[in-house]
């Protein structure tokens, strides 16, 4: 709501007498805390569209004011002024409160005085922008459908004391569907325990909706947690978001109920008594997956899980005993796991696609880019620039080994482990002997075979070779001719600039401005490089870069702006040259002109207008003295001409 300056309410002081007066039976009560503040809560009505800055008379509905008491505030507006008609302004953010207490009644108004005895019946009255406020334990009916419009923040923490005395008991069903947006946030659980996997334990469904499970929640005993639906309900797309409590399972995707695009799972916080080390007598056993649960459950997008914070024994890109159709996704920035994967866990499920999984803050003892009983179909990326890694990395699959191979499950496709930035790797910490054991960075899947479909490369980027190329392989005595890396690539990149692995043997090069790469000691130009087998090294040196900025099109010609960045130690020495071709959509070059290079700065050419359906606009250095390229191409294609 809109913010009441003092000058006005000190100006439209002289309407209060006129348009302050009982208010109507009818009426929509607001409430809230208004921290270190006393006085008043003034709130007014006025006419939409019209002028706040001065406002007529004529054009004020209402004017009303509630005294500050101990930090909180209760104020009544009419429902008259509710018709549309009205816009609300007040010097506090007016949030309207319904409430609900197991003394209540369902024929109540909701108000705090006459409270509605159950969650159903408040949010049959709520609006988008409402909280429900529970005033004590409010029990739920056997698979409660809580169903309201809007978006609802529920809530056990009183408005007008500040305190957080509501809460909702499970123990009388299995499961709750929640079927709107919003928060669920300060308040206890009272759950049931299921101490054991193959017991029920309490779950929620968010059904799709966007649903924040805010701060301030405890359960008495963990529970599950669905993006999706139970059964026979597919949704398009679901979206979690979890700051607190205590869960057993969280899925993205639903129970037995298909999610049809993407699922996407956020943890700020959950699970802070327990631990995610299984030596400590603290661990518990808690799983988030960015898919379903069971067969039907399948996610026909792409999985996303943002682990921020908190404390998870598994994070599992995939489903469990569901699949996923497109890409896994998982980012770590906080909190402490212990083993990650980017594919499935059950043995069952055959992860078809690629995963990624990005590591830049946190703990977690384990990362596998593949799955961990299952063999894994696509491209596995693993990219940890920061944040601490306990045990160790692999690129591809999980095999069991019991002083001798129980599996042979590994990646058909390519494996990328990426290490870099301020990455700590394999540093034990709090772990056990035992748990130490089998501890490094690993290019491809754990297991007794470099298998050939498999295609394992090991990126050490931002020049931390020196640094951290010691952590490849086994860690530990013993069994180093048991734990093999299997990579098939080592890749050393120096400052400068990044890459990317874009095919088997095949990198992208995107070197800073400035600057041009060098493999192996020999530069590259074209964008990319070819990689072969053992280890490849790549430098980015001082030099020039190219970008275009504008291409546009005139009656008779073709205007191609560019702008050429010059590296420090790469100064032009009167031979470098900016050349501008053009070519049709037939590959016939139509246009070429050429600049002299002086130093950083904009070029501009006139080119041939192209015929046909497209064009491709390349753009070249080269030293005119020896007839060599000094730079890497810039080339744009476009279809339909300029």
């Amino acid at each position: 709501m809109d913010i009441i300056m003092k000058k006005k309410i000190t100006a439209l002081a002289a309407a209060f007498a006129v348009l302050t007066g009982a208010v109507e039976a009818s009426a929509i009560t607001f409430s809230g805390t208004a921290v270190g503040r006393s006085g008043y809560v003034t709130a007014m009505t006025l006419k939409t569209g019209a002028d706040r800055t001065n406002p007529q008379t004529s054009e004020i509905g209402w004017i009303g004011q509630s005294k500050v008491e101990n930090g909180h505030y209760s104020i009544d507006i009419p429902e008259s002024q509710f018709t549309g008609e009205y816009d609300i302004l007040s010097n506090e953010c007016l949030t309207r409160h319904i409430y609900v207490s197991s003394d209540g009644s369902d024929s109540g108004t909701g108000k705090i005085d006459l409270p509605f005895k159950t969650i159903t019946a408040a949010l049959a009255e709520a609006v988008s922008g409402d909280t429900v406020v529970l005033l004590d334990t409010i029990t739920v009916p056997k698979n409660a459908q809580l169903v309201c419009g809007g978006n609802i923040t529920l809530t056990g923490k009183n408005p007008v004391t500040g305190e957080v005395t509501g809460g909702i008991d499970m123990t009388s069903t299995v499961s709750m569907h929640i079927k709107f947006s919003g928060t669920i946030e300060n308040m206890s659980l009272t759950t049931i325990e299921a101490p054991t996997i193959s017991q029920s334990a309490n779950k929620i469904f968010a059904c799709g909706n966007r649903l924040v499970f805010g701060e301030g929640l405890t359960m008495s005993n963990p529970i599950d947690i669905f993006g999706g639906h139970s059964v026979n309900n597919s949704v398009n797309s679901t979206d979690i978001y979890v700051k607190s409590g205590t869960y057993r399972r969280i899925y993205g995707g639903g129970e037995n109920s298909p999610v049809t695009g993407d699922t996407n799972v956020t943890i700020y916080s959950m699970n802070t008594q327990y631990s995610a080390n299984d030596d400590a007598a603290a661990y518990y056993d808690s799983r988030i997956f960015g898919g379903g649960k069971n067969g039907g459950a399948d996610v026909g997008g792409d999985t996303h899980i943002n682990f921020c914070g908190g404390t998870a024994a598994y994070l599992v890109g995939s489903g469990s005993g569901a699949g996923v159709s497109g890409d896994t996704n998982i980012s770590i920035s906080g909190g402490r796991v212990m083993n990650v994967y980017g594919g499935t866990i059950d043995k069952s499920t055959v992860h078809t696609g690629n995963s990624f999984i990005e590591m830049t803050g946190g703990m977690a003892e384990s990362l596998f880019g593949g799955s961990m009983s299952c063999s894994f179909t696509g491209n596995t990326n693993i990219n940890v620039t920061g944040g601490e890694i306990l045990r160790r990395i692999y690129g591809g699959c999980y095999n069991d080994w019991g002083f001798s191979w129980a599996g042979t499950e590994h990646v058909s496709g390519m494996t990328t482990v990426a290490v870099g930035g301020s990455a700590k790797i394999a540093t034990g910490g709090d772990l056990s002997s035992m748990n130490k054991l089998n501890s490094g960075i690993f290019g491809g899947s754990r297991c007794e075979e470099n298998y050939s479909e498999e295609s394992a490369a090991v990126i050490f980027a931002n020049g931390t070779y020196e640094k951290l190329g010691a952590k490849l392989g086994e860690q530990s005595s013993g069994y180093k001719n048991d734990f093999l890396s299997h990579h098939d690539y080592i890749i050393k990149v120096g400052t400068g600039g990044r890459i990317e692995r874009s095919g088997t043997d095949t990198l992208q090069l995107y070197p800073n401005k400035g600057r041009s790469a060098a493999v192996n000691g020999r530069k590259n130009f074209t964008g990319s490089a070819r990689i072969t087998a053992g280890e490849t090294e790549i430098a980015f040196e001082n030099g020039f870069t190219i970008d275009i900025k504008t291409l546009t099109e005139a009656i008779d010609r073709s205007i191609v702006n560019a702008y050429v960045t010059v590296g420090d130690s790469a100064k032009p020495d009167g031979n470098a040259e900016l050349i501008a071709a053009i070519s049709d959509s037939d590959g016939t070059l139509i246009g070429i002109q050429k600049a002299k290079i002086t130093d950083s700065g904009n070029y501009e050419f006139e080119l041939p207008p192209p015929r046909g359906s497209g064009c491709t606009v390349r753009l070249y250095i080269w030293n005119m003295e020896t007839l060599t390229p000094a730079g890497g191409a810039c080339t744009l294609n476009f279809s339909g001409g300029l």
